[in-house]
């Protein structure tokens, strides 16, 4: 029987941005948010602090009115409160736009198995995938790069929740560009057939995870920058938020093995 071969096929992703789309309101919700604005300098302390908790809830449809607000030179306590929520909105925004990037790469990149018979069918297809590994790579550093910008914000927010959401965000954020790398390497592995000897009960290949890492070179040094990098940033929340939830899935992830290899397969 002739080996074969399961290659996985990786999607790029189109990472979307809303940033520009066009919004429409409920009727009613301007008045409503400028209401709270107003409420944001009541002489009431209780009133002021009811006010801005909505304003958090409302997060991003309330930005623009808080914008226009600043504009209207406000008093220096308003401008405090209004500047804040904007901070918060932006960090919120932030991390739902990267949360929906992840969930829609991971969706695109299900795994597709292509069978090869021979070794130059395998290396061929593995030549036709590096191109797509290549740019979702690219388009992850590039993500990572502007998420990293907007963590001095973390450090003044105070909400738990937006704190754990962007570590753990940051932290998947990191994984994907970590397992492109390795997808890169381990095709590669393909096309110089550095693969694993078979025994008499096998029948081929097939990719499996592992605890290290095999990427080589600039590539290589870098992937392991960004293991030790999200590792630092599970623990952290562990630590932060230990007996939540989020806490909780920071230490499920950093149980995750997020090296590949070839492994003999016995499968048909």
């Amino acid at each position: 029987m002739k080996p074969t071969f399961w290659l996985v096929a990786v999607s790029v992703a189109t990472w979307v941005g809303l940033a520009g789309a066009n919004v429409s309101y409920e009727p009613g919700f301007e008045k409503r948010v400028q209401q709270l604005i107003r409420h944001l300098d009541d002489d009431r302390f209780f009133v002021r602090e009811a006010a801005m908790a909505e304003l958090s809830r409302l997060g991003s449809a309330a930005a623009p009115f808080l914008k226009q607000a600043l504009k209207e030179n406000p008093s220096v306590d308003l401008r405090w409160r209004i500047e804040k929520l904007l901070a918060s909105c932006k960090l919120n925004e932030a991390i739902r736009q990267a949360e929906e990037a992840i969930a829609k790469h991971e969706a695109l990149a299900s795994l597709k198995f292509i069978t090869a018979a021979s070794r130059d069918d395998a290396s061929k297809q593995a030549r036709n995938l590096m191109p797509d590994i290549a740019r979702a790579a690219l388009m992850l550093r590039e993500r990572i790069n502007e998420f990293e910008q907007i963590e001095p914000l973390v450090n003044k927010e105070k909400s738990e929740e937006l704190r754990a959401r962007y570590y753990l965000v940051y932290a998947r954020l990191l994984e994907q560009s970590i397992r492109h790398t390795e997808y890169g390497h381990v095709l590669a592995k393909v096309r110089v057939e550095a693969l694993p000897p078979l025994g008499a009960e096998h029948v081929g290949w097939r990719l499996g995870t592992a605890q290290k890492l095999i990427s080589r070179g600039a590539e290589g040094r870098e992937a392991r920058l960004a293991q030790k990098r999200r590792e630092e940033i599970l623990r952290k929340v562990a630590s932060d938020f230990a007996k939540t939830e989020w806490g909780k899935k920071a230490l499920e992830e950093l149980n995750k093995d997020l090296g590949l290899t070839w492994k003999p397969s016995r499968d048909s």
